[in-house]
């Protein structure tokens, strides 16, 4: 099975992922830091209803890596 990390949008298929339960729903995510992220505000990340703000992060830092390896 294929999940959708909510946070930046990468696929994740290992079922050993980070994975949270919000309002029921499980949610996995790539990263342990994707799942930090989402715990500290889900309502950022999740599209509809009472979850105003969605947006997705990108990987990566702040000099433009896209945190691939050279």
């Amino acid at each position: 099975m294929t999940w959708v990390d909510p946070v930046c949008g990468m696929s994740v298929e290992s079922p050993d992922a980070p994975r949270t339960t919000f309002n029921s729903v499980e949610y996995r995510f790539c990263s342990e830091m994707c799942l930090r992220a989402f715990d500290d505000r889900p309502g950022r990340y999740l599209k509809g209803g009472n979850h105003p703000g969605f947006d997705r992060v990108r990987h990566g830092d702040e000099n433009g890596s896209d945190g691939s390896m050279p």
